[in-house]
């Protein structure tokens, strides 16, 4: 009888390997799938975010901002002095 129970239980056991083996290449590409699927959505969904965010803030200066932008008034900047010659 000990011989009989312990064939036993080996097969039992080779039987749930095989089981959850099988178990695991069947819905593993599933699981890799989904997960590819929810970064690149949220990847997308990020980088749309952002460039609507950006893209507002372009259009919301102030004119205040804009009028010193155009105000070419540079007698309180930094200008550098260059020698140059013509190139005939």
């Amino acid at each position: 009888m000990e011989l009989l129970n312990r064939g036993f239980s080996n097969l039992l056991v080779a039987v749930l390997i095989f089981a959850a083996l099988a178990f695991f290449i069947n819905i593993l590409p599933v699981i890799v799938v989904i997960g590819i699927s929810i970064w690149g959505i949220s990847y997308v969904y990020k980088k749309v975010k952002a460039y609507f965010i950006g893209r507002k803030s372009v259009f919301r200066k102030s004119k205040d901002e804009v009028e010193i932008i155009n105000n070419m008034d540079l007698s309180e900047s930094n200008i550098i002095d260059v020698d140059y010659t013509e190139v005939e």
